[in-house]
């Protein structure tokens, strides 16, 4: 999945509460209309536009070498 910068995100977000579509704003900003929802949702259940840590990446479990 491609990463959109957090100004983006504002941006996209921004375009909706205006009162424009989603389908809409998907096609002015160049995304898929299911990435205004989940932006929309991310905004809604965390308050935070920022992008979630990527599924395993995290640290291995014997620790740093």
């Amino acid at each position: 999945m491609k990463t959109y910068s957090v100004d983006l995100h504002t941006k996209i977000v921004e375009s909706v509460k205006k009162g424009v579509s989603k389908s809409e704003t998907a096609r002015r900003f160049g995304v898929n209309r299911s990435t205004v929802g989940r932006y929309l949702k991310w905004l809604d259940e965390d308050g935070t536009l920022a992008p979630k840590k990527a599924p395993g990446s995290e640290e291995p479990r014997g620790g740093t070498l």
